[in-house]
């Protein structure tokens, strides 16, 4: 199967991009002021609502987008949300007053009305979450469906050097590789309030700093040329060769832009 770096997509041939959410209870802790499942959720719905809106009026992007949301848990493994963005436009979970924006009328009078976000993903932490049970259960629907996903970008808060989950990370390794081979890109975002040393795009194992920047290593892809292309514009700086798709950063920009970047189809 050819990669989404291989190939341009088109409405005949649209792209595919999944993500894969944890809702652990660790994801109540709070980072740059917010739960981190509040930061994945909204920066998934910011990213959706992007695409949805800067393309309203033109031939739409969102045409040849087609996304799944599936969070995982102590419950399981749950699709909040799937099909193509101009269905999700039209259905989202909710719509949520985000904040409130002053606007003067002609005669100089101010006044503050209420804008309304669509929200798509809804944070549910619970229990102890999976992720290699988590990946098997997600491969073998795919296999039974016969569709894989060009990208699947997974949203972690575990800290991975508990050893209780140590053959959950050989599960989770061994349905990555799975993925791999179907032709899936595989990125990784890791964010903690307990998180060491932050590692963005690594080329090197042997340089990371803790068990959790070496974990997302093997986990992750390589990132093309073309992506590499387009990191450069969002970070601003030209990435190593061989760099991964990781971020353990607990930063709710580097998060937006990780997540940006990996939603970031090319048009034919």
């Amino acid at each position: 199967m050819e990669t989404s770096t291989t190939k341009l997509f088109s409405e005949a041939n649209p792209f595919i991009g999944w993500y894969l959410v944890d809702s652990d209870k660790s994801t109540t802790q709070i980072v740059d002021g917010k739960k981190i499942c509040i930061h994945f959720s909204r920066t998934i719905d910011d990213v959706f609502n992007d695409y949805i809106n800067k393309n309203r009026n033109k031939t739409p992007i969102e045409n040849y987008i087609k996304t799944s949301v599936y969070t995982y848990s102590g419950k399981g493994i749950f699709n909040d949300w799937n099909g193509g963005l101009p269905i999700l436009a039209k259905n989202p979970i909710v719509t949520e007053v985000m904040e409130f924006k002053k606007t003067n009328d002609k005669n100089g009078k101010t006044t503050e009305k209420a804008v309304s976000t669509p929200v798509f993903v809804l944070p549910k932490p619970y229990g102890k979450s999976y992720l290699g049970w988590s990946m098997e259960v997600l491969y073998k629907r795919c296999i039974k469906d016969n569709v894989f996903p060009h990208r699947l970008t997974i949203l972690s808060s575990t800290l991975v050097f508990d050893e209780s989950r140590n053959a959950d990370y050989a599960t989770a390794l061994e349905y990555t590789a799975k993925f791999k081979e179907q032709g899936t890109e595989i990125c990784f975002i890791h964010m903690s309030s307990k998180q060491g040393k932050p590692t963005l795009f690594p080329n090197n194992e042997n340089d990371l700093p803790d068990s959790t920047s070496r974990y997302a290593f093997n986990l992750a892809s390589n990132i093309s040329k073309e992506d590499c292309f387009v990191a450069k514009e969002l970070f601003g700086y030209d990435l190593p060769d061989d760099a991964k798709w990781v971020s353990t950063y607990s930063s709710a920009k580097v998060v937006d832009k990780f997540i940006r970047l990996c939603f970031n189809p090319k048009q034919n």
